[in-house]
C-alpha cells in the first residue's frame, strides 16, 4: 500500500499552505495506530489539499492514494476520506470564484493564473471520477455509514455514470437502511440525464415509497431535475414535508448529502421548480425562518428572497411602500428573527438583494439596516456598516462570528444582539463556498425599478386536494 507515494514530486506541487512536501506524510499517518496521530494528519489534510472550497495542484495527486486506503480494510475514518473525496469534486478555483468582476479578470498574468488553476479543479474532479470502482466495492461494506458515503461519492462520478447508474438502482432495491437508500436516490438524480424517462422514473419511485424520508428525498430530487416542469402535486408534498416529526428532520439532516435542515434544503428546491410558486410557498418558508440556525438561514434567507424578488435586486430608487405585501412581510420576518443574523455571512445574504455601496462589488446589509428601510428611510441615506476589506475577506472565508468583527464596527450599529454568545459552524460537506455563490448570483440580478412591485399580492391557483405521499404518521425504521 502507498508504494508509489514517494515517487511523486509533492515539493514542486502546492497546497493551501505552501508547497505539497508535508502531504506525503499526512497522508502515511492515516494508516497509523495511534489516533491522535490520524487525528492531525485528518486535519492537515482537510485544510491543505482542499481548503474553504478551493482545490491546488497537489489535490488531484493525493486522490488515488485516498482511494488505496479505502481499498484497505485495516484503515479506519473510511467515512471521512469519503467525505473529502466529494469536497474535491465540487472543489473550485480560488481566483474564478473571488474575482468575478470582469475589469478584475482582462490582464494576461491574471488569466493564465486563472486558467492554471481551472485545470487544477478538472483534474481533481476526472481523479476523483476515476476512482469510481473503489467506491462501487464499498457497496458491500458492512457498514451502513460507509455505504451511504460511498453512494454520495459516485454520485460525483459523472464520466462513468453508464456503469455506476446500474449499480446504485440494484443498491437502492437491496439495501435496508434508509441512509443508503436515500443516497442513492439522491446519487441517482445527479447522474441520470435529464429526460423524460428520467421524470417517469423518479415519479414511480415516488408512488411506491411508503416511508416519509425516502418519499421526501425523491420529491426534492424530482424538483431538482424538472425545475419549473415540477408537477404542482411534488410541490404540495414539499409543503408537506415542513410539518414532517421531529425525529424525520433529524435523520434528513444526518445524511451524507444534505449540510443544511430540511427546511433549507427544500427551499432551495423551491428556488429550482422557480418563481412562480413563490406565492405558494414563500408563507411556509416565512414561518420555518425561527427554526433555522444561523447557517441553514444563510441559504433559507437566500432562496426565500430569490423567489419573493423574482431573483432581482432592490434599486436605490425603490421605497418600501413600492414593494408587494408579501415582500414586505419577508423583510419584516428577517428583522424580526435575530438569531438568522449570528454570523456576518448574513450580511452578505441579504445585501446581495440590494445595490452596492461604498464602491464595493457587492453589498452587506445589517439587520438594523433592513429594519429602518421598512420604516421609509431611502436607500441612499441608509448609513451601512462599514466594514474594512480584509476583515470581510476574512469572516467569509472563515463565517466568522460577528463578535470578532465588533471592534471594526460603528458603535452606533450595534444592538444587545451583538453580544449574545455565538457559534461557529463547520464548512459544508460537498459544496463550494455558499456565499461565494451568493456573491457570483448578485452580480447578474436586474434591479427592481422605483414603484414597480414585482410580485402582486395573489392567490397561487392550486389544483384539488391530492393523496399525501408523504405521511407523518407512517413508523420509520433505523437509519443508522
Amino acid at each position: 500500500m502507498l508504494e508509489t507515494l514517494d515517487t511523486i514530486p509533492w515539493q514542486l506541487l502546492q497546497q493551501a499552505r505552501g508547497d505539497a512536501s508535508e502531504v506525503p506524510g499526512w497522508i502515511k499517518d492515516l494508516t497509523s495506530e495511534n489516533k491522535e496521530v490520524r487525528k492531525q494528519a485528518y486535519l492537515h489534510l482537510g485544510s491543505s489539499i482542499y481548503d474553504q472550497g478551493t482545490v491546488y495542484s497537489s489535490t488531484a495527486y493525493v486522490v488515488p492514494f485516498l482511494c488505496e486506503l479505502l481499498e484497505n480494510p485495516q484503515v479506519l475514518h473510511k467515512v471521512w476520506i469519503l467525505q473529502l473525496l466529494v469536497r474535491i469534486a465540487h472543489g473550485s478555483s480560488y481566483l474564478d470564484v473571488h474575482y468575478r468582476m470582469t475589469d478584475k479578470r482582462h490582464p494576461a498574468d491574471f488569466q493564465q493564473k486563472l486558467q492554471e488553476e481551472l485545470r487544477w479543479v478538472r483534474a481533481a474532479q476526472s481523479a476523483v471520477s476515476a476512482g469510481y470502482p473503489t467506491y462501487l466495492r464499498l457497496l458491500k461494506s458492512d457498514e451502513t455509514r460507509v455505504r451511504a458515503a460511498a453512494v454520495y461519492t459516485l454520485s460525483c462520478c459523472q464520466v462513468h455514470a453508464d456503469e455506476v447508474i446500474p449499480a446504485l438502482k440494484e443498491c437502492l432495491k437491496q439495501d435496508e437502511k434508509q441512509v443508503v437508500r436515500a443516497s442513492c436516490i439522491f446519487a441517482l438524480g445527479q447522474l441520470m440525464p435529464h429526460i423524460k424517462e428520467t421524470y417517469d422514473f423518479f415519479q414511480h419511485l415516488l408512488k411506491k415509497q411508503k416511508k416519509p424520508l425516502l418519499a421526501l428525498v425523491a420529491c426534492l430530487t424530482y424538483a431538482t431535475l424538472a425545475e419549473e416542469d415540477t408537477p404542482r402535486q411534488i410541490v404540495h408534498l414539499l409543503l408537506e414535508s415542513f410539518e414532517l416529526p421531529p425525529e424525520i428532520k433529524e435523520k434528513f439532516r444526518s445524511l451524507p448529502f444534505t449540510d443544511v435542515n430540511l427546511e433549507a434544503t427544500v427551499s432551495q428546491a423551491f428556488r429550482s421548480i422557480g418563481h412562480s410558486i413563490a406565492p405558494l410557498v414563500v408563507p411556509t418558508l416565512i414561518k420555518a425562518l425561527p427554526h433555522c440556525d444561523a447557517h441553514s438561514g444563510v441559504v433559507l434567507v437566500d432562496n426565500l428572497l430569490y423567489l419573493v424578488l423574482e431573483g432581482r435586486t432592490i434599486s436605490d430608487q425603490t421605497h418600501v411602500d413600492d414593494l408587494s405585501d408579501l415582500q414586505r412581510e419577508v423583510l419584516t420576518a428577517l428583522v424580526k428573527n435575530k438569531q438568522l443574523w449570528e454570523t456576518g455571512n448574513m450580511l452578505l445574504t441579504v445585501g446581495s438583494y440590494f445595490k452596492p455601496a461604498h464602491g464595493l462589488n457587492f453589498s452587506m446589509w445589517s439587520r438594523e439596516d433592513v429594519a429602518q428601510f421598512l420604516k421609509g428611510k431611502p436607500l441612499q441615506k441608509l448609513e451601512h456598516i462599514d466594514i474594512p476589506m480584509p476583515a470581510i475577506t476574512e469572516a467569509i472565508e472563515q463565517e466568522a462570528p460577528l463578535e470578532e468583527l465588533k471592534e471594526e464596527l460603528e458603535q452606533k450599529h450595534l444592538d444587545e444582539d451583538w453580544e449574545a454568545p455565538l457559534e461557529k459552524r463547520p464548512e459544508p460537506v460537498g459544496h463550494t463556498n455558499w456565499i461565494s455563490k451568493i456573491i457570483r448570483n448578485s452580480l447578474h440580478r436586474l434591479p427592481i425599478p422605483f414603484g414597480n412591485p414585482i410580485l402582486p399580492v395573489s392567490n397561487a391557483a392550486q389544483t384539488e386536494d391530492e393523496p399525501a405521499l408523504i405521511s407523518s404518521s407512517q413508523p420509520e425504521e433505523n437509519a443508522s
